[in-house]
């Protein structure tokens, strides 16, 4: 008798151990189930966040576009600017810093769950074009001059200047005969590399990359070409290959402008102040150089180099923000007779 009850008990404390491992398993099971759920839901909502950041770029790219087809007959009146009744006075008022004072703007925009972000500067501010200076350094001191500025900045050594240029010009001029420190295609450089002198412009500022002695630290900046030469800061943002070469005296900063030849910084200080405008203040609808000739110290040989407004091409960079999620538009856009069409577009997702 006493057998059969152990056999009984001994039964049912399997059973309660068996049904303890059942619900520990499905414990685990729903857990992890809930869990899966969890991160599918938390991945699709940064998607779906991600998406609608992409869209809040593409406004902020679509709101520039409208601004530039802004028609600003609105004048100043005491230093204010007259706005219509129903018109957004945003757009208006950077209408009229572009298109009339040749500046840029930064401008953030909340729009339904999100906002975009704007920064946007007439790409003359950006840099020389790189093409321009390369086709007037083969005859022209000057722009010889500027190239071997702009190197001196880059903290290029002296004796690899001369070749730099050279090489430069043998890439973009449409002849076979290269210069002293020059290259064409018949050199082992381009040899060994399989690939032939453009003779032609460049399409990127990248591109340099391709010619005899531009390496990825001159252009983008790292470890000296010395051993105990400083560190490249690198010189892409001192180009661009859109625009006719000419620099934004309204808005390319010092460094560029100490770029030009035969400028000082007594000259460069002048431009600063002359952007100011009559009452001196920052950020007023008064800022901006109209005429070259309002800046003291001025000569013809400096004002070659600049523009007063050269809005032709724009550098636009529209970032759209969603809880946190961000993504970013980066542009040139050309606006002309009344058309306004992107010539350069980059898009990713920004940390």
């Amino acid at each position: 008798m006493s057998g059969k009850i152990r056999n009984s008990s001994d039964r049912r404390g399997s059973a309660l151990i068996v049904a303890l491992w059942v619900i520990l398993l499905l414990t685990i099971l729903v857990g992890g189930m809930a869990f899966e759920m969890k991160v599918e839901a938390n991945v699709a909502g940064f998607y779906r966040k991600r998406v609608k950041a992409q869209y809040l770029a593409q406004a902020g790219v679509e709101w520039t576009k409208a601004m530039l087809n802004k028609k600003v007959t609105e004048t100043l009146v005491d230093g204010e600017l007259q706005v219509d009744a129903g018109d957004d006075e945003d757009l208006v008022r950077n209408a009229y810093r572009v298109q009339k004072m040749g500046q840029g703007f930064e401008l953030t925009r909340k729009l339904g769950a999100g906002q975009f972000i704007l920064n946007v500067r007439p790409e003359s501010a950006k840099g020389f074009n790189i093409n321009t200076l390369a086709q007037q350094a083969a005859n022209d001191e000057d722009a010889r001059c500027v190239l071997e500025e702009i190197l001196d900045q880059a903290e290029v050594p002296l004796e690899v200047q001369d070749e730099l240029i050279d090489c430069l010009i043998d890439w973009v001029d449409p002849g076979d005969e290269h210069r002293i420190n020059g290259a064409e295609s018949d050199d082992p450089f381009y040899e060994d590399r399989g690939y032939e002198v453009k003779n032609g412009p460049l399409d990127s500022v990248e591109e340099l990359l391709l010619i005899k002695g531009w390496t990825e630290a001159i252009v983008f900046g790292g470890p000296p070409l010395e051993e105990e030469g400083p560190p490249l800061p690198g010189l892409y943002n001192k180009f661009t290959v859109w625009g006719d070469g000419k620099l934004s005296v309204n808005d390319a900063d010092q460094l560029l402008l100490l770029g030009i030849c035969d400028i000082d910084e007594l000259v460069v200080e002048d431009i600063e102040r002359a952007r100011l405008g009559v009452d001196g203040e920052a950020g007023t609808l008064d800022d901006g150089i109209k005429d070259l000739n309002e800046v003291a110290g001025m000569t013809p040989q400096i004002a070659k180099w600049l523009t007063v407004r050269d809005t032709k091409f724009l550098r636009v960079v529209s970032i759209g923000e969603v809880d946190g999620v961000r993504s970013g538009i980066w542009c040139i856009l050309q606006a002309e007779g009344g058309t306004v069409l992107p010539v350069y577009w980059r898009e990713e997702s920004v940390e």
